[in-house]
């Protein structure tokens, strides 16, 4: 792991200056790791947000990341219901021909989940501990319960089994 870039990019003179809860988990990083805790695994769950940019010039459209998450899972399972759902109203509707970009190849299969879940189960075997668990956090009066209950169900589906007592 690159510690120095870390340092640099999410500390004091980095995001961690402009972003108090970046910062805030920068700190929390640093201190544990400065502690002396050291975690020899690590498995990050990243979601990575485009939207299209075209300039005023009307110059060539390209992609632009506007977001990068990194706390949560969110929308890999939703995201993968929204793909089915373009593909189906373009088999139905053809988007009222709308634009000409709007062809069936404009809308490729986006099927993260199984990744997604093979990822977390990939990680709980490498801890090597079987009494260890995967826990899914849920917040009180969560309004994403969907997303999050396809990745679970897919990983009690096809990897991870969960009995009790252990």
């Amino acid at each position: 792991m690159d510690e120095a870039f870390l340092d640099e990019t999410m500390g004091e003179r980095g995001v961690g200056s402009v972003d108090e809860f970046s910062g805030e988990l920068w700190r929390a990083w640093k201190e544990a790791r400065d502690g002396g805790v050291e975690q020899k695994l690590h498995l990050g769950l990243f979601r990575s947000d485009y939207l299209l940019h075209q300039p005023e010039d009307k110059g060539p459209i390209s992609l632009k990341q506007v977001e990068f998450n990194t706390i949560s899972s969110s929308f890999g399972a939703l995201s993968q219901q929204v793909s089915k759902l373009h593909r189906y109203l373009h088999a139905s509707t053809a988007y009222f021909n709308a634009s000409p970009l709007l062809k069936s190849a404009s809308f490729p299969p986006n099927e993260p989940v199984p990744g997604l879940a093979a990822g977390l189960a990939e990680a709980y075997k490498a801890y090597g501990q079987p009494s260890a668990s995967i826990l899914f956090v849920v917040q009180p009066n969560e309004r994403n319960v969907f997303d999050q209950r396809l990745l679970e169900y897919e990983l009690l589906e096809k990897s991870v089994r969960i009995t009790y007592p252990p």
